[in-house]
């Protein structure tokens, strides 16, 4: 049962993964799923840019690099429509978000 569990929420992140990634434009970047977020600079509109490492929880998904972009939070109050929510997680719409 254990194991089916967890198979259970693999499957859940994979299609969650593959929503956000099919959606047009559609990137992930809600700051909860992400830790060791550094601002490294910010774009012309006035967003952060930030450097990041994806939660264990989202690494064998997402991979376990260091990735660099917005925080979907922080687009939300700029360019609320740049932003939607996948089950539960946020992500953005980067062409929309960084005009």
């Amino acid at each position: 049962a254990r194991a089916s569990g967890i198979q259970a929420q693999q499957a859940s992140k994979t299609n969650m993964v593959g929503t956000a990634l099919g959606v047009a434009g559609m990137f992930f970047s809600d700051s909860k799923i992400k830790h060791n977020i550094i601002k490294t600079g910010e774009l012309e509109n006035g967003l952060g840019w930030y450097t990041w490492e994806w939660k264990d929880e989202f690494s064998d998904i997402v991979g376990e690099q260091r990735c660099e972009g917005v925080i979907a939070q922080e687009v939300s109050h700029l360019t609320p429509d740049a932003v939607c929510e996948i089950n539960g997680v946020l992500a953005v719409n980067y062409e929309r978000a960084t005009q």
